[in-house]
């Protein structure tokens, strides 16, 4: 258990969009079997990601799939890919979406586990239109709050004395107490006692009158 602050680097999630064409058909009619495909491949496109991010380093466990999403218009179908990033730096998090949607185009199965589309008004063949990335947004855990320090993004406990409510430090209450950094109640300081060094700690009261 530490009892001195850290900084931790904070978790990202940004939005992966990757276009397909239904050639043969409007993209509405084929939506229904795309998103069934998607869901179906959702564990190939969680491994596919963490493989190819793999290879600038990023651990596979530090890289989650939140959610995938798709939309039509026109001929054209839009996958959105919420990815969560927990580990590495926030750069080399940016270098591993860059790459991806660098080489979506000349990889042809990389995202790709759609053939044929059964589409409402008849079947459908796919290929690729383009792919691109949002701007990552920032968040921590319930621990910890979000600072800006040098343009570099950290999580930071609340000090010994506070606690975390609605990612703010508040210090504790009176009566109460927390000698560790990174919390998000405090301790009651009962009985005989009184809290001292700001809220860091609770002592007892000494009473040398006679017995």
């Amino acid at each position: 258990m530490r009892t001195t602050k850290e900084y931790d680097i904070s978790f990202t999630t940004s939005a992966l969009y990757t276009t397909y064409s239904t050639v043969d058909q409007v993209a509405l009619s084929c939506l229904q079997d795309f998103r069934e495909i998607t869901e179906r491949n959702k564990e190939l496109f969680q491994k596919t990601i963490t493989d190819y991010c793999g290879d600038l380093g990023i651990n596979a466990g530090g890289v989650k799939i939140e959610n995938i999403t798709s939309i039509s218009l026109s001929c054209q179908i839009t996958n959105t890919i919420l990815i969560t990033f927990y580990e590495e730096s926030v750069d080399v998090r940016e270098v591993c979406l860059d790459y991806i949607t660098l080489i979506f185009l000349n990889v042809p199965s990389l995202l790709m586990p759609y053939s044929r589309l059964n589409c409402t008004s008849g079947l459908s063949d796919v290929t690729k239109v383009s792919a691109s990335h949002g701007s990552p947004s920032y968040s921590c855990n319930n621990r910890t709050y979000l600072v800006n320090r040098t343009s570099q993004v950290y999580c930071v406990p609340c000090a010994p004395g506070m606690y975390m409510v609605s990612s703010q430090c508040i210090p504790c209450p009176e009566g109460h107490y927390q000698p560790l950094p990174g919390q998000i109640t405090c301790e009651s300081c009962a009985g005989n006692k009184t809290v001292v060094e700001n809220g860091t700690n609770c002592t007892g009261k000494f009473n040398y009158g006679i017995k």
